[in-house]
């Protein structure tokens, strides 16, 4: 019986290797497929498909959270590895952009309404700012409960509304500002109108750069190479900056660019445009690149402005962006547009300022009054933590930040309403304790 068996299996082996085989054949040909897809020719065009093109990233590959991401109670370095380094087009370098520059200056002159006026926030007929009714203004300018831990938004604030210039000198302003916002059509309602109906109107020009354009709200649509998101931040804002370049550049001396989570203190940022610092600084000609000056994972080699809080570029600093934009970083999808900026304009010998005040204190702040506030490193190991890692000089509490702030960042549609009351709304404030 045994020996049968034995004689059964024997010949049925050549059987079961065949089944084996078609079975590993049929799991796998798809992989093949794939694999050698790649190389075989592509019917649409009649030429070999080539392999993707791989650009270097700017960043590490291990690189801490990007400075947009929402703020941590206390920020510390990531423990997930940011998204692949992909390619958005394998076709000639210079000719995505100059079609999508095109199609959006297209879109833009060709909306039933006309193109965008940049200055029409600026012309609205509403009073600005307008008078707080009652109720509103028990609720925004109320010191304490606003939010945890003593109300820093209100202490904050209260440091630099003390120092804001009067809307005289603003208004009286040489220098002509434009501000762009990018966004996208969900944050319309929300972030856009917040902003739109609080600071917005302070800049001599003024737009935000969106997924669909708005004429009430002052949106411009904006196509670019690759899919809309986060993660593909780089391929938006390379888009806008080229659309700025081509539409407003003899209009406007200074042009600043962030998220629809800014605010943005105008009176603060012409003044300093202004200063005999950064006049003198304009008189050499190459171009100025201004914003909050960071040193990336402590790397004294690779300065550049970080995005969250917006940065600035005057006339000279964007004509030299725009030459490098087509052959600069042309293909990469990736979230660090601020470090892809600062390594285009350095290519034009045009580099990032130290824009800190005579007592150290941040003028571009890359999180909001209360976290400022509250921050501290943590103290075990704080080399690790990459907000310390990237700051030149950090202060904490009210040292963080310059009586002359310009920005604020990580700012909610409710924040941006309160910051604005307290800052222009609300009369006279207590002032600070720290």
């Amino acid at each position: 019986m045994g020996s049968a068996r034995a004689q059964s299996r024997f010949h049925n082996r050549p059987r079961w290797t065949v089944r084996f085989i078609s079975f590993v054949i049929v799991l796998l040909w798809p992989i093949g497929y794939i694999a050698l897809a790649r190389y075989l020719p592509n019917p649409s065009d009649g030429m070999l498909r080539a392999k993707p093109i791989i650009e270097t990233p700017a960043r590490p590959i291990n690189p801490p959270s990007d400075l947009r991401a929402p703020p941590p109670q206390a920020p510390q370095a990531p423990k997930a590895n940011p998204p692949p380094i992909t390619t958005v087009t394998v076709t000639a370098k210079t000719k995505t952009t100059t079609n999508n520059l095109q199609r959006n200056l297209n879109l833009d002159r060709n909306h039933p309404s006309g193109p965008h006026d940049p200055t029409s926030i600026r012309r609205s007929s509403k009073p600005h700012p307008p008078t707080l009714s009652k109720e509103k203004s028990s609720t925004l300018c109320a010191k304490g409960g606003a939010r945890s831990k003593g109300d820093g938004d209100y202490r904050m604030l209260s440091m630099v509304k003390n120092h804001l210039p009067p809307p005289s000198q603003a208004s009286s302003s040489k220098s002509k500002l434009f501000c762009g916002i990018y966004t996208y059509a969900g944050n319309h309602e929300t972030q856009v109108k917040a902003v739109h109906d609080s600071w917005a109107p302070n800049c001599d020009g003024f737009a935000f750069f969106s997924t669909e354009a708005d004429r009430s709200l002052g949106t411009v649509e904006i196509s670019h190479d690759g899919e809309e998101g986060w993660n593909n931040m780089w391929q938006k804002v390379r888009e806008i900056w080229s659309f700025v370049h081509a539409a407003y550049l003899e209009d406007y001396d200074y042009f600043w660019l962030g998220g629809d989570d800014v605010f943005l203190i105008v009176e603060n940022l012409k003044k300093y445009l202004e200063s005999e610092e950064i006049v003198k600084l304009k008189e050499g000609g190459k171009g100025l690149y201004i914003g909050s000056r960071k040193k990336e994972g402590g790397n004294m080699d690779k300065i550049f402005n970080a995005g969250g809080s917006g940065y600035i570029l005057d006339r000279a600093a964007l004509a030299s962006l725009a030459k490098q934009l087509p052959i600069c970083w042309p293909g990469q999808v990736g979230f660090w547009e601020d470090v892809n900026i600062a390594s285009c304009l350095k290519k034009e010998n045009v580099h990032a300022i130290d824009t800190r005040d005579e007592l150290g204190g941040e003028r571009f702040n890359l999180f909001n009054p209360g976290h400022l506030y509250n921050y501290r490193p943590p103290t075990k190991n704080p080399e690790k933590d990459w907000y310390v890692k990237y700051t030149f000089g950090l202060k904490v509490g009210l040292d963080c930040c310059s009586d002359n702030s310009v920005t604020f960042h990580y700012m909610k549609a409710p924040l941006l309403k309160r910051a604005y009351a307290l800052l222009y709304q609300c009369g006279d404030l207590d002032a600070p304790e720290d």
